[in-house]
């Protein structure tokens, strides 16, 4: 890893959401490590789909303690995961979300899910905004050997999800507000759509 930037916008205590782009399996790694490097020394929750709890390094990362995943079954996702990602936050933990719903096999960022928002306004979680930058470079999607190379990771201001989302908001107005989170992720990627 080149660089961590903004790793002062990491809360020392209490729980956060952590929304970013979604370039690498290893990015599963990398994000732990910056919240680390950060200065926070917790588990962090990942939501992911549940065919890579299967995996054989994230198996042996989730028995080290370093993360754990909240399953989810991306053909029929019910509920389950949703109360799941709701207590793990109010319970003062750190959350990963890929609001992509998966990897990205060019670098550039897909469409975004804005699922997201609920689990911050419900557990009043602040959400930071991180871009992984190069990751897909590193080890890009299908791939099993990772490559020599370096990506940066960049930290954006917490957004309060209060001064963001209200209740009663339409469904333009929330895909809005997911879009303002969006775009500062492609601008700490120094990127514009």
């Amino acid at each position: 890893m080149k660089d961590i930037q903004g790793r002062e916008y990491i809360p020392k205590t209490g729980q956060f959401l952590i929304v970013a782009n979604h370039a690498s399996f290893l990015d599963f790694f990398i994000i732990p490590y910056a919240i680390f490097a950060s200065g926070r020394n917790d588990c962090v929750y990942f939501l992911a789909a549940k065919e890579l709890l299967l995996n054989p390094i994230l198996i042996f990362y989730r028995l080290l303690g370093i993360v754990r995943c909240i399953p989810i079954d991306r053909k029929n996702p019910g509920v389950k995961f949703y109360k799941e990602a709701i207590k793990v936050l109010n319970q003062g933990k750190i959350l990963v979300v890929f609001p992509e719903g998966t990897r990205t096999v060019n670098g550039m960022m897909g469409p975004w899910k804005p699922a997201y928002l609920t689990l911050a306004l419900r557990s009043r979680s602040p959400i930071i905004p991180m871009a992984l930058d190069s990751t897909h470079k590193i080890l890009p999607k299908g791939k099993l050997l990772p490559k020599l190379t370096k990506c940066v990771v960049r930290i954006g201001k917490p957004f309060q999800p209060n001064n963001i989302v209200v209740q009663g908001k339409t469904a333009k107005e929330i895909l809005s507000c997911s879009e303002l989170i969006r775009n500062e992720i492609l601008s700490l990627l120094g990127k514009s759509e």
